[in-house]
């Protein structure tokens, strides 16, 4: 599910693709690193074959984010259905918090669309798996809040990996490293336990442990796995039922990267 569904909602607006005429939410900036959308085009197929115009992209996002949850060993966990696909995309609505926000304001995008500070703790969570591209933490290596310095909550050991992928002078940005410098594979709480030896690759990770309304939070999920799990699916269920589309609304897509 994309990290833009925080705002705009679980209506697969994300996957379709630009036109001449409109620059669709995938050709925004905060956009350009998702991955994957073929897998999402080749399960589309494959349903549309079984059952056509019965079950939307948009209800295969929320499905494919369970399945890959349990896949990487999470838990496993009941996903509502019933969402359609929205026949709107605009690359000018994408507002995603960014990586350099604090912690305050953080919590303020996501309690505006109903979800707590809580919830923001366990979904960043999420951040166990997948790759972060240098340009998103770039200053925190080399020029944090204009000191020509590293950031000094970022461990000496870690800054100097990181740096060995993302070089100075802007030449290393297209390259990623693991958000999850343990087990990168593993949906687990390394995450967490990260985050309090200072090793957090994002700006907002590392100050989740930083920030007294949060702090608490990290160290309970770093210690606590079945605590997480189950904080996680009742989080990422929540985030999948904002600004769905239901009824008349939408439609269902025959294919997810074209409105019909």
């Amino acid at each position: 599910m994309g990290v833009d569904h925080l705002l705009q909602g679980c209506d697969a607006s994300n996957l379709i693709v630009s036109t001449p005429t409109n620059k669709a939410e995938l050709d925004a900036l905060p956009n350009l690193t998702l991955h994957g959308m073929d897998l999402i085009e080749t399960a589309k197929a494959a349903v549309e074959e079984a059952c056509p115009g019965i079950v939307s992209c948009a209800d295969i996002i929320a499905l494919a984010t369970r399945d890959v949850v349990v896949i990487a060993g999470g838990s496993t966990y009941a996903v509502p259905t019933g969402r359609r696909d929205s026949r709107v995309s605009l690359a000018s609505s994408v507002n995603i918090p960014a990586p350099t926000m604090s912690v305050a304001s953080a919590a303020s995008a996501f309690q505006g669309r109903g979800l707590t500070l809580q919830d923001m703790v366990t979904l960043l969570g999420a951040h166990t798996v997948g790759v972060a591209h240098c340009e998103f933490f770039f200053n925190r290596l080399y020029n944090y809040s204009g000191t020509g310095h590293q950031d000094p909550n970022m461990t000496p050991s870690l800054a100097s990996s990181l740096k060995s992928v993302c070089g100075p002078q802007l030449n290393g940005l297209g390259n990623t490293v693991a958000l999850d410098q343990g087990t990168e594979f593993v949906f687990d709480t390394s995450y967490y336990q990260q985050l309090k030896q200072n090793h957090g690759i994002m700006q907002i990770d590392q100050e989740l442990t930083q920030d007294p309304t949060t702090s608490a939070l990290v160290t309970s999920f770093a210690g606590q796995s079945t605590h997480f799990d189950s904080r996680f699916a009742q989080a990422i269920v929540k985030m999948g039922n904002i600004g769905v589309l239901t009824g008349s609304q939408g439609e269902i897509r025959r294919i997810c990267s074209k409105i019909n």
